[in-house]
C-alpha cells in the first residue's frame, strides 16, 4: 500500500543536529531546492522531459527580474536540481533570473530529441520583458548538453551578474550571448564532439572567461570558436580571458579567437594546437589596450 502526503502534513520534524540546531518543518527543508524528478522528468532519456522540466523551472519562477524592484530581503535564488541521467527535450527550456540550475558530480545531460525545434536547448529569459528585459543573478552549473543545435542562448536584452560553470557541450554552438552581457563569469567549459562550430559568442563588458577547453573534431562553419565583440556599436570593455585551450581539428578558414572593437581586455594563458587555414590563432580588429600574458601558438 502506498500513501501520499501533502508537504504541509509532514509537520515540524526536521532537525539538522548539532549545537544550536532548531526544529523546522520538513516541508521547508525539502523545498530548499526542486528536483526535476519531482515533476516527472525521465532520467533514462526515453520519454520527452520538456514539459516536466519546464514545470519544475516555472515552480521557481520569480515575480520580477531585479533586486531593485523587490529588495534584497524578498528575492532569493531558487535551486533546480538535475540528478544524474539523460533528459531528452524537444523544444527550448525557458529559464529566468534568480534561478540556479545544477547537476550531480556525475553531470546529467540535457539532449535534443531527433525532432527538436527551437532556437536553443535553454533560453535565458526575462520575467517581465516590458519592464526590465534582462536575465540576472542566474546560474547554470554541472550540466552536459548534447545535440547539433545551440545549447544556451540569450533571449533578453541584458545578461547581468550571472554564472555559467562546469558545463560540457557536444553542440554546434555552446554559449550564445549575442545581445549584451556584463559582469558575468564563464568558466570550466568543455566543448567536444563532431560539430562544434562556436564555443562562445560574447558581446558586452567586464566579463570573466576562464578554463575553456575545445577537444575533438569540429563543425563546418568559419565562425571563430570564441568571438568577443562590441554590442550595438559600443566597444566591449574590460573583459578577461584566461586558460583557453583549443585542441583537435579546426574547420577551414576558422580563427580560434576573434576580438572586434574591444578595449582594456586581457588574454592570458591561451594555447592553440592545430592548423587554422587562415594562418591566424587570434584575430584582433579595431581594438585598443589588449594585453597578452603567457600565450602560446
Amino acid at each position: 500500500m502506498t500513501a501520499s502526503y501533502n508537504l504541509s502534513q509532514l509537520g515540524s520534524h526536521y532537525n539538522q543536529g548539532g549545537t544550536g540546531a532548531v526544529d523546522r518543518t520538513t516541508a521547508s527543508k525539502l523545498q530548499e531546492s526542486v528536483s526535476v524528478l519531482d515533476f516527472g522528468a525521465d532520467p533514462t532519456g526515453v520519454a520527452d522531459s520538456t514539459a516536466a522540466i519546464q514545470a519544475a523551472i516555472n515552480s521557481c519562477k520569480p515575480s520580477v527580474d531585479t533586486y531593485a524592484q523587490t529588495g534584497w530581503q524578498t528575492t532569493s535564488v531558487k535551486k533546480i536540481y538535475f540528478p544524474a541521467g539523460n533528459y531528452t527535450i524537444s523544444s527550448p527550456l525557458q529559464v529566468y533570473s534568480f534561478q540556479y540550475l545544477y547537476g550531480d558530480n556525475i553531470a546529467p545531460t540535457i539532449q535534443a530529441s531527433g525532432g527538436f525545434t527551437g532556437t536553443a536547448l535553454i533560453t535565458l529569459n526575462s520575467v517581465s520583458p516590458g519592464t526590465t528585459n534582462q536575465y540576472q543573478y542566474g546560474a547554470i552549473e554541472g550540466i552536459n548538453f548534447s545535440g547539433n543545435v545551440t545549447a544556451i542562448a540569450q533571449n533578453v536584452g541584458i545578461v547581468n551578474l550571472s554564472l555559467f560553470r562546469r558545463l560540457s557541450f557536444a553542440c554546434s554552438i555552446c554559449l550564445k550571448l549575442d545581445s549584451y552581457t556584463q559582469e558575468t563569469i564563464i568558466e570550466n567549459i568543455t566543448a567536444s564532439g563532431n560539430y562544434t562550430n562556436q564555443i562562445l559568442l560574447l558581446q558586452g563588458n567586464f566579463n570573466r572567461v576562464s578554463n575553456i577547453d575545445k577537444e575533438g573534431s569540429t563543425g563546418t562553419s568559419t565562425d571563430p570558436y570564441i568571438l568577443i565583440q562590441s554590442s550595438s556599436g559600443v566597444v566591449a570593455d574590460g573583459n578577461t580571458l584566461k586558460g583557453i585551450l583549443i585542441e583537435g581539428t579546426c574547420s577551414a578558414n576558422k580563427v580560434p579567437l576573434s576580438m572586434i572593437k574591444c578595449t582594456n581586455s586581457t588574454i592570458e594563458d591561451m594555447w592553440f594546437e592545430g592548423g587554422a587555414s587562415t594562418g591566424y590563432a587570434i584575430s584582433i580588429n579595431n581594438c585598443q589596450n589588449i594585453r597578452f600574458k603567457g600565450t602560446t601558438f
